[in-house]
């Protein structure tokens, strides 16, 4: 990669109905309360303490922001900006109040946006095999399974490794 990407600043994202600002210590408990009652973390047993450590955790490789809508919370992402030649998407969450209002396509969007504009190879998602919504949304921005990991996060669920590779100059 010739650079790294996904400062730690404010951006619009979805054509301004959205904004992901970064993490402020404070933010991860609501948000956490909200993940840990919808799957895929409810059915893979994620408490709510144990998602706010997660979302809590400073990571000097990873990006953590809020995505905003108005002055609402309405979800989180975690970005490995470094990962195999690319960035991964550690965690992309979009509390239910705002499901189904392009939360995600935009983040989806401005992540491969800023991966591309860093000179990665690729970008990568991992996404629980009983989600098919996720997977849908990946699928619609180009990832493609890679690999199916079993019993990655908990016993008797698995996971689906999934990457999308991008064509910047001097790649294709």
């Amino acid at each position: 990669m010739t650079g790294t990407g996904f400062s730690e600043r404010s951006y619009a994202i979805g054509g301004g109905a959205f904004a992901l600002t970064p993490l402020a210590p404070g933010d991860g408990h609501a948000l956490a309360a909200g993940f840990a009652d919808i799957a895929p973390w409810r059915t893979l047993g994620f408490t709510a303490d144990r998602l706010q450590g997660f979302i809590a955790r400073d990571v000097a490789h990873q990006a953590r922001y809020v995505v905003q809508r108005g002055t609402e919370a309405a979800g989180f992402v975690c970005i490995d900006r470094d990962w195999l030649c690319g960035p991964y998407l550690h965690f992309l969450g979009v509390l239910p109040a705002h499901q189904g209002q392009g939360a995600g396509s935009a983040v989806l969007d401005w992540f491969l946006g800023e991966a591309q504009e860093s000179g990665a190879r690729n970008a990568w998602v991992c996404v629980s095999d009983f989600n098919q919504e996720a997977r849908q949304l990946y699928e619609r921005h180009g990832f493609s399974n890679v690999a199916a990991l079993d019993d990655l996060l908990v016993a008797g669920y698995g996971e689906i490794l999934m990457r999308k590779v991008l064509f910047v100059t001097g790649n294709t």
